[in-house]
């Protein structure tokens, strides 16, 4: 992960015009929510935590924050965590990061370093790609597109 890919994430964020701008995190921050979810979150995200916002820009309804930042409709990465949790076909690792509305739930798989869209009704979907590539195509214009492997414009 490059310092450049955190600037034109920023940037991109800067752009979008429903990014919702919380404080950034710091590392202690960080380090508790690690210690509750019993996740080690992605490089690219606490950098993301630490120099853009506490969640809130991204692709769909942005990333979900820590305590005090941007929640998704289940409430903060904690909540949300614990939420997903509930869910018979969860798995330990999977992080819950970008809420996409209609029950679905972009999540990283941080044991096997890949996405998952989990669907509220109970659907699971692995994607090919991983959270590096989700935001290096949404500062590029493009989301998931959650039917296929593929990316499509942002609305």
């Amino acid at each position: 992960m490059t310092d450049d890919l955190i600037t034109r994430i920023r940037e991109a964020a800067r752009r979008d015009e429903t990014t919702q701008w919380f404080c950034v995190t710091t590392p202690e921050q960080i380090a508790y929510v690690e210690s509750i979810i019993s996740i080690q979150l992605p490089e690219l995200l606490k950098q993301c935590y630490m120099q853009i916002g506490n969640g809130g820009f991204g692709p769909s309804y942005g990333i979900t924050g820590l305590p005090g930042g941007h929640e998704s409709s289940w409430g903060d990465l904690i909540q949300t965590v614990e939420g997903l949790r509930q869910l018979e076909e969860c798995e330990q690792g999977w992080l819950p990061l970008i809420d996409y509305g209609c029950a679905e739930m972009l999540c990283v798989d941080c044991d096997e370093e890949e996405l998952v869209v989990v669907s509220l009704q109970g659907e699971i979907d692995y994607k090919d790609y991983d959270f590096t590539t989700v935001m290096e195509r949404w500062c590029e214009g493009k989301i998931p597109d959650l039917r296929s492997e593929g990316f499509i414009r942002e609305r």
